[in-house]
């Protein structure tokens, strides 16, 4: 078996790279390869203006556990600088039974830009969303988990730029654990036969493999928890079992 050096390909040599490669042989590095360091990442661009941003709808199933809710869509309306007339917040209840998440759902009602809406049958998490994204007026849709916090109040912009670019089916957040390390970097397909989150574990400004975990990228996939869609390229077949899972 032709052989490479380990200090040929941490040190970036793609000649003798290039050498193995055209002739066919198979390749083998005697040591872990390093990487250059990466530069610290930019400041992720938002839509500053308040003029373009698109409309938003934050779609939110829950079933009781309403200390959750509550700070969720708390999060949502004060610690999230997005205009209101913009924002709309769906609020989808899966039979809940605790008389003070009832009571807690009957107050959103007088809320201005949110919308209580009942699904009255077993649990899909599919489903669910579908009922919503039907009767959602944004021209973005968001899948929120009901335990989810804010920590960057800028959150929603920097997802909405993305997701407003042409070519873009789905963009998701890094997702941080309570300790502060990461839950969610993008999903990887492969990971256990089937598909997983990349960067778990590691700490919250850790930049992982490459610094992907600090990088704005281009994944496989994205988590359920946080999705944002464009509702053009949703609404035309919803959300089937096979396209989405998730949990609240």
């Amino acid at each position: 078996m032709d052989e490479i050096e380990g200090e040929d390909l941490a040190h970036g040599n793609p000649g003798a790279l290039n050498s193995r490669q055209k002739s066919g042989g198979p390749l083998r590095a005697d040591s872990v390869c390093a990487h250059d360091i990466q530069e610290e990442a930019k400041e992720l661009p938002i839509l500053s203006d308040d003029e373009i941003l698109p409309t938003v709808t934050v779609i939110i199933p829950t079933k009781d556990n309403v200390s959750m809710l509550r700070q969720c869509v708390s999060d949502i309306r004060g610690r999230t600088p997005y205009p209101a007339g913009k924002l709309e917040i769906v609020v989808v209840d899966n039979c809940s039974a605790d008389p003070e998440t009832l009571a807690f759902l009957d107050s959103l009602l007088d809320v201005s830009n949110v919308v209580v809406l009942k699904y009255q049958k077993k649990f899909n998490y599919s489903l669910i969303n579908n009922s919503a994204a039907r009767i959602a007026s944004g021209d973005i849709l968001v899948l929120l988990n009901n335990d989810t916090r804010v920590i960057d109040p800028n959150w929603l912009r920097h997802l909405v730029h993305y997701a407003s670019q042409d070519g873009v089916g789905a963009v998701g957040p890094k997702l941080l654990y309570p300790d502060r390390t990461i839950q969610h970097g993008g999903v990887v397909v492969g990971i256990g036969g089937v598909a997983g989150h990349a960067h778990v574990g590691i700490r919250e400004a850790e930049g992982g493999y490459c610094n992907l975990a600090n990088l704005t990228h281009e994944v496989s996939a994205v988590t359920g928890a946080v999705p944002g869609n464009p509702e053009d390229r949703v609404l035309g077949g919803g959300w089937t079992r096979s396209r989405i899972s998730g949990s609240v």
